[in-house]
């Protein structure tokens, strides 16, 4: 099962918003210089020693599966660029050390150079995104995934102005297994500063821990803006329950809480 895949889908709803959110700009992107962001990237300590960076070779996505109305938005921007994320903006993927190598971590910052305009793009986004509560489809390798999506726009990360999340919860099957399937994303607006974040996991639910990095990314974008000393990098993860699913599919017992 190839869930990298989803990748390219999730990261296409922060490249909608930040690849047009201004005209004009200090690089070949039309955006500001990116550099600067780049001391409030997650990293591998953020998260707890079950996870690491993922390999370059792993990062290029592959297709993306298809689910439906949940990525079938109408927003000036969306799909004009690919991961090889040429406008140098800071980003990081995580995955579990062991295989499956779940659950992935996708972070990634963006200084859009204009705060009103990304406003007003995420604003549209939400509105085209808040239009899908259920998905029910099967992807060109035979993978049906079905989910219940649910969004708000409740600006619950520090030093927020404006906040888009989406979480889905679900199964991907392919006979003759089904597993449970869940992952939550959310784009922060601070100031002219795009935050998004990503975690997905085979689990019945990551709110907790998807919430838990999201908070973290964004003390540091905000400790960054401000010229401060950056927070602590303590494992957030480290009790997290990496591989739950497996273990009791196989009959073993999982560490850690179990809840995400």
């Amino acid at each position: 099962m190839r869930f990298r895949r989803l990748v390219p889908a999730v990261a296409s709803l922060l490249l909608a918003v930040s690849v047009t959110a201004c005209s004009d700009g200090d690089d070949a992107s039309g955006r500001p210089d990116q550099a600067w962001l780049e001391p409030a990237l997650l990293t591998v300590e953020d998260l707890g020693s079950g996870f690491q960076v993922a390999p370059d070779d792993e990062r290029d996505g592959g297709g993306a599966p298809d689910f439906g109305c949940l990525f079938d938005f109408d927003v000036p921007g969306a799909g004009q660029r690919d991961r090889d994320n040429d406008d140098g903006e800071p980003e990081a993927e995580f995955q579990a050390v062991d295989d499956p190598q779940l659950p992935m971590v996708l972070h990634s910052i963006t200084d859009s150079g204009d705060g009103d305009k990304a406003a007003e793009l995420l604003q549209k986004l939400g509105e085209q995104t808040g239009k899908c509560t259920e998905v029910d489809e099967t992807d060109e390798s035979g993978m049906r995934w079905q989910f219940d999506v649910e969004q708000d726009e409740e600006t619950w990360a520090p030093g927020a102005d404006q906040q888009l999340t989406v979480t889905a919860s679900g199964t991907a099957a392919l006979a003759p297994m089904t597993i449970p399937i869940s992952f939550a994303l959310t784009i922060v607006r601070t100031g002219d500063v795009l935050t998004f974040v990503m975690f997905f996991d085979m689990a019945d639910d990551v709110t907790d821990a998807h919430r838990s990095l999201v908070e973290r990314a964004c003390e540091r974008v905000d400790a960054v803006i401000a010229g401060g000393p950056l927070p602590d990098r303590e494992p957030l993860l480290e009790d997290y329950p990496i591989g739950k699913f497996l273990s009791d599919l196989l009959g073993g017992t999982a560490t850690g809480p179990q809840t995400a």
